[in-house]
């Protein structure tokens, strides 16, 4: 009787190993079979998104052209950090891709005793722009971009004095794809974030605004990156 239970017990104690067994082996195909092949050729419509929202992020190290005329300036620098953010109408981009949305930028400046009350903060403008690209197939590497923006500055000076301005002008740039330099790693950034294209740009902005106190004309060139989903 003894010897009859267990046998019973060391057949049990087998079939769990090997069901235990065969469920590892299971979940690890699966997990193999799930797992996402970082291939753009065996991923058609990666290619053929077409994006609807954007993100970019600029900088330029001589803002505002030039010579801007602002109080006590002298030879300080005005530079420039701005962000803005795209929408992207999709059914009509087979005739290239129209943007449009807010933007944001501040400009610091360096040395900024004696001319605004901080460094960072008094020189700011929101503001909006309208965008065409040029991009007419996919992966396409160079995209040339046109625009115009329409700023609404703000500024506080170092001896008080406040005001706003409306600032406006074209864009002319050009945007680097930099999903064909490392294509295997822009497909994985797509898989994890959604962001479709990635692109090098590099812009000029052409503004002219004046008030009482401060006047501006002129080009900066800026640089940044631009993300599309």
């Amino acid at each position: 009787m003894r010897a009859q239970v267990f046998f019973l017990f060391l057949m049990f104690a087998t079939n769990q190993t090997s069901w235990a067994n065969d469920i590892q082996v299971i979940s690890e195909e699966e997990q193999v079979s799930h797992a996402p092949h970082i291939n753009t050729e065996n991923e058609p419509y990666y290619p053929n998104i077409r994006p609807m929202w954007a993100f970019e992020f600029t900088g330029s190290l001589s803002a505002l052209g030039t010579s801007p005329s602002i109080p006590n300036k002298g030879s300080a620098k005005v530079r420039a950090v701005a962000f803005q953010i795209d929408f992207q109408p999709p059914w009509i981009q087979k005739l290239g891709v129209l943007s449009l949305g807010p933007s944001l930028q501040l400009y610091p400046v360096s040395p900024y005793q004696g001319i605004t009350s901080k460094a960072l903060g008094s020189l700011w403008s929101t503001g909006g722009q309208v965008k065409y690209q040029a991009y007419f197939f996919k992966q396409q590497p160079i995209v040339p971009v046109v625009g115009y923006t329409i700023d609404w500055w703000n500024y506080t000076l170092a001896d008080s004095n406040k005001g706003r301005i409306i600032a406006k002008g074209p864009i002319l740039g050009l945007m680097l794809l930099l999903n064909i330099l490392e294509p295997e790693s822009a497909f994985e950034f797509f898989l994890n974030w959604g962001i479709a294209r990635n692109y090098l740009v590099a812009e000029y902005r052409f503004l002219s605004g004046s008030d009482s106190n401060i006047s501006f004309t002129g080009g900066s060139i800026f640089f940044g990156l631009r993300f599309e989903l």
